[in-house]
C-alpha cells in the first residue's frame, strides 16, 4: 500500500498523463498512468491507496459516518495535491468513480456534496453496468495472455464488497451474465458480532452465503464448467500465498485448506502476514469462503486468479470503460438476442429490424446527434421489441416493457436497460406520454434518447410489417421534407406503405420528415 507524502520538488510531466480516483469499499485510491495510444492501453506511472472502512459504516449502520466522510475528503484532497506537482492542470483528475455500494448509505448525497464542496471533484458512483464492463475487460484481458482459457468453459466469479458477478465464458464467448446480492464485506459484517473463529467462522459464512450460492449454482447448473477465475480485491491481493494461481492455476483442495488456515489466524495476525488493511483483512475471509464454494459446488478442476493488483487495473481501465468496443457491443447484443430467444420471439424479424434500425440511425446521424451508446440501444430494444408476445400480442407492447425492464442485458446499467425497455415500448400505438410508467422518470434528456430512437425503431418495424423479410437491400436518401426509402427488388410495397402510415407518424412529429417509400422495380 502507498501512501501520498507531499514533496517540495515538482517533476516533469510526461506527456499524456491521465488520472483515475476510485473510492472503493475499503480504500480510496488513485492511479496516473500515461497513455500509451488510442486503443485504451496506459503505462502506470504512480498508484496511491490509502485505507478508509467506507463498507464497515454502510452494512453496519446503513450511512457513511462523519469521520469517515471527513477522511476522504482529506485523501482526495491530497491527491489533488499529487497531481498538481505532476503538472496536471488544476490537478483534476480525468474521472472519479465511487464503489456501488454507497448506492445503499442513506446519506450519499451528503457525501457527494461534501467531496464536491470541499474536495472540488465530482464523484459518479459505479452503475452496475460499468462495473460489469470493467469486470469483462480484465476477464478479456486475463483470457488474451492465457491462450487456453479461450479453449475451454470458464466461470468468471467477481465477489465485490456486495455484490457477486458472474460471466460464463463458453470457449471465449460469453453466453451467460447475472449478477447477485452476495459480497465479501456484506457477508462478514453480517456476523461480525459473533467472534467466531475457524471452523465456526467458516460455518456461520456458509450458513450466511448459502442462498444466494445454492441461486448461482442453480443458475449455472447447466452449463459445463472446466475451471474458475477468481476476480477481486481481497482474491487478487492473497493469490501469491495459496499458489500458481495465474498461470497453472490452484485445486478446490488448496483453497479449502488456505481458508482453513486464514480462518483459524485473527485480524491482526492476517494484517501482518498478508499486509492487508483491517476491514481487508477480515473481508478476505469471506472472500476465499465463496468462491471456494461455488468452484467445489461446479467441479471446477482448477481455479486462476490474476496475479496482477485488482485496483490497479480496475483504474486504468476506467479512463475508457466507458468506451463501446465492437466486441463488447457484440456481447451485450448476445445477451439480448438470448433473453429474445428465450421469449420466443421470431428471430428472423429482430434480426431484419434492428438491421433497418441501425441503417436509418446511420443516416440521421446529422439529426438525432446521438453517438455509440444510443446506437447499441436501439439495436438492444429492436431485437427486444416483441418480447411481450410471450404473454400476449394484445397490448404486447406494454408487455415488453415489463419484460425488458425486469431482464439483465449483460453490460447495461439499469438506466440502461430501462431506456431499451421504453424504446420498445414505443415501437408501436401511443406515443411517450409525460404521465407514462418509466417515461415520467427520465431526465429531460433521457426522454429525447428515447423518443428519437423509438420513431426510428417504429419505421424498420414497419418495414417488416408482414414478418416475410420482403425488404432486403434499401437505399435511404433525404431531401428537404422527406425521408426517401428506395426499396430493391419489390414491386409492390403496399403491405409496408400501410404499416407505414399507422407508425411513421411519430418519426415526422421528432425528425420534420415524411417517409416516402419508393419502390426501385415500379420507378423502371
Amino acid at each position: 500500500m502507498q501512501v501520498f507524502q507531499p514533496t517540495d520538488s515538482t517533476p516533469t510531466p510526461a506527456p499524456n498523463l491521465i488520472a483515475a480516483i476510485h473510492i472503493g469499499a475499503g480504500s480510496v485510491s488513485m492511479l496516473v498512468s500515461e497513455k500509451v495510444d488510442d486503443d485504451g492501453n496506459v503505462q502506470p506511472v504512480d498508484f496511491f491507496e490509502q485505507p478508509v472502512p467506507i463498507a464497515r459504516d454502510i452494512f453496519r449502520s446503513g450511512r457513511v459516518g462523519r469521520p469517515v466522510i471527513e477522511r476522504i475528503v482529506r485523501i482526495l484532497k491530497e491527491f489533488r495535491e499529487a497531481l498538481a506537482e505532476l503538472a496536471i492542470p488544476d490537478g483534476l483528475p480525468n474521472r472519479v468513480v465511487a464503489t456501488n455500494i454507497l448506492a445503499e448509505a442513506s446519506n450519499l448525497d451528503v457525501l457527494l456534496n461534501r467531496i464536491q464542496i470541499a474536495a472540488g471533484l465530482t464523484v459518479v458512483p459505479l452503475d452496475d453496468g460499468e462495473m460489469t464492463r470493467l469486470i469483462y475487460m480484465q476477464s478479456r484481458a486475463l483470457m488474451g495472455t492465457v491462450k487456453k482459457f479461450a479453449a475451454k468453459n470458464t466461470l468468471v466469479l467477481h465477489v465485490g464488497p456486495g455484490n457477486t458477478r458472474v460471466l460464463y465464458f463458453a470457449k471465449g464467448t460469453i453466453t451467460q451474465y447475472s449478477s447477485y446480492r452476495l459480497g465479501a464485506f456484506r457477508a462478514y459484517e453480517a456476523i461480525q458480532g459473533s467472534d467466531a473463529s475457524g471452523r465456526s467462522l467458516i460455518s456461520m459464512l456458509r450458513e450466511q452465503t448459502r442462498s444466494s450460492v445454492d441461486s448461482i449454482y442453480y443458475d449455472y447448473r447447466n452449463h459445463p464448467v472446466d475451471q474458475v477465475v477468481a476476480i477481486g480485491h481481497e482474491m487478487q491481493m492473497i493469490a501469491s500465498h495459496i499458489g500458481d494461481t495465474t498461470v497453472k492455476g490452484v485445486t478446490t483442495t488448496q483453497m479449502r485448506a488456505f481458508l482453513e488456515r486464514v480462518a483459524e489466524m485473527s485480524s491482526d495476525q492476517r494484517v501482518r502476514e498478508f499486509q492487508l488493511d483491517y476491514a481487508h483483512a477480515d473481508s478476505m475471509v469471506a472472500a476465499i469462503k465463496i468462491n471456494t464454494r461455488l468452484a467445489e459446488s461446479f467441479g471446477a478442476k482448477r481455479v486462476f486468479i490474476p496475479s496482477e493488483d485488482y485496483e490497479t487495473e480496475i483504474l486504468s481501465h476506467l479512463p475508457y470503460s466507458a468506451q463501446l468496443t465492437r466486441k463488447f457491443r457484440d456481447e451485450v447484443l448476445q445477451s439480448a438476442t438470448g433473453i429474445a430467444r428465450q421469449y420466443k420471439i421470431d428471430p428472423n424479424h429482430a434480426q431484419q429490424v434492428e438491421r433497418l434500425s441501425t441503417s436509418l440511425f446511420d443516416t440521421l446521424e446529422h439529426l438525432h446527434q446521438l453517438g455509440s451508446r444510443e446506437r447499441l440501444l436501439l439495436s438492444a430494444a429492436a431485437i427486444l421489441h416483441e418480447t411481450g408476445n410471450f404473454i400476449t400480442p394484445r397490448a404486447h407492447h406494454k408487455h415488453s416493457y415489463y419484460i425488458i425492464r425486469h431482464s439483465e442485458i449483460f453490460g447495461l446499467s439499469a438506466a440502461d436497460t430501462e431506456i431499451v425497455a421504453l424504446i420498445a415500448r414505443y415501437h408501436r400505438h401511443s406515443p411517450p406520454k409525460p404521465t407514462h410508467q418509466g417515461y415520467s422518470e427520465l431526465s429531460r434528456e433521457d426522454r429525447m434518447i428515447v423518443s428519437k430512437l423509438a420513431a426510428i425503431l417504429r419505421v424498420a418495424d414497419a418495414l417488416d410489417r408482414a414478418h416475410a423479410q420482403r425488404v432486403q437491400d434499401v437505399n435511404i436518401r433525404l431531401s428537404d421534407s422527406r425521408l426517401h426509402i428506395g426499396i430493391e427488388d419489390i414491386g409492390d410495397v403496399a403491405v409496408e406503405q400501410l404499416a407505414m402510415t399507422s407508425k411513421a407518424d411519430m418519426f415526422q412529429n421528432i425528425y420534420g420528415l415524411e417517409v416516402v417509400l419508393e419502390s426501385s422495380r415500379s420507378s423502371q
